[in-house]
Order: structure tokens, then C-alpha cells, then sequence
């Protein structure tokens, strides 16, 4: 037995509206937090959403907003520990702050595959992008590229001119070593 194609679409901002009574702008206002909405309605509205099972639809807000909510990664090479640890760590603060992560891996960071990975977050929409570039190469070939959106590196110190943020080994492995010295090790 066949079922009717509504019953097998996600229910829609108007299916709430009519749900609940009210027009389409009232939903809106309603899930914006709008403060003009008396609370009689936005409990109405709220009451409409949880019986459909009602989610926004990510990609027409985008239409609607011109934002995407999603943050680009470019990981080269991510099996190595520190650069997987660092895109666990981004996908979670991506999705604390209410984003989406797009991620593209390459083995390796030459300007091609960089250029590739660069245009293929473009065509996604992401409104940045992180690149994971545990290799200076990478970072050089990033370096030469114009990238359609803000890019900010992670990676070793690069010194070129393109915002990163990276860690200082050598004066890491100093203090380490200096710790460890000063206790009698």
C-alpha cells in the first residue's frame, strides 16, 4: 500500500502556520524569537512544531539569510594525531555555536589539491575556513592562493602572510626540558 506523498514529507513552516492557526510570518516570529508575539500564540506555535515533529530547513534559511552557518576544514593529512585532535575539536565548538563543519582531507597539501578543496567549500557555501596544515608546503602553497573566504591556519610556526595560529615547539620543548632539569630529572 502506497502512502500519500504528504505524509512522507518533513512538515513545513506553513504546515505549522495551518496547525496552529496562524500565517506563516507569526512561525517565524515565533522561532526568531521575535519579541511582538503575544504568549497565548507562541504557545500555540510551540505546541503545532512538537505534534508535526517541525525542523528548520537549514538550507532555505541559508537561501533566505545568505549564511550558511557552516565553517570549512581543510585537513591535510588527519591521520597524524595533533591534526585529527584539532578537527575533533573544531566540529565540536563548530556544533556548540550552532555551525555546520564542511571538511574536505587531502594526504597531501600541494597548490592543486588546495585549490580543489578551496573551490569545493565555495560551491558549499561555508562562510570560512580552518585549514589543518601540519606541513610548512602546505601552508606555502595556501599562502599563494586567494582563497573566496576568510582562511586562518593551524599549524607550526609559518611566518608568512596569512592568519594562523600555531604552537611554539621550541619554546615548548625548552620549558619541558627546563621543568624537568629544575625537579632533578
Amino acid at each position: 500500500m502506497t502512502r500519500p506523498t504528504e505524509a512522507l514529507r518533513p512538515p513545513t513552516m506553513a504546515d505549522v502556520a495551518r496547525e496552529a492557526g496562524v500565517s506563516h510570518q507569526t512561525v517565524s516570529r515565533v522561532l526568531s524569537g521575535h519579541p511582538n508575539v503575544r504568549a497565548t500564540t507562541r504557545d500555540q506555535v510551540t505546541a503545532a512544531i512538537e505534534r508535526l515533529g517541525y525542523r528548520r530547513n537549514s538550507a532555505a534559511r541559508a537561501l533566505v539569510t545568505r549564511r550558511s552557518r557552516t565553517i570549512g576544514v581543510i585537513a591535510v593529512d588527519p591521520t597524524l594525531y595533533g591534526p585529527a585532535s584539532t578537527l575533533a575539536g573544531l566540529q565540536e565548538a563548530a556544533r556548540d555555536e550552532g555551525y555546520l563543519v564542511s571538511t574536505v582531507t587531502l594526504r597531501s597539501g600541494g597548490g592543486h589539491a588546495l585549490e580543489d578543496a578551496l573551490d569545493h567549500l565555495a560551491a558549499w557555501g561555508v562562510e570560512g575556513a580552518v585549514a589543518i596544515t601540519p606541513q610548512r608546503s602546505s601552508v606555502q602553497a595556501l599562502a599563494r592562493l586567494t582563497p573566496p573566504f576568510p582562511v586562518v591556519t593551524v599549524e607550526g610556526s609559518h611566518g608568512l602572510d596569512i592568519p594562523g595560529v600555531s604552537l611554539d615547539q621550541e619554546l615548548g620543548a625548552r620549558l619541558v626540558t627546563e621543568h624537568l632539569l629544575a625537579t632533578g630529572h
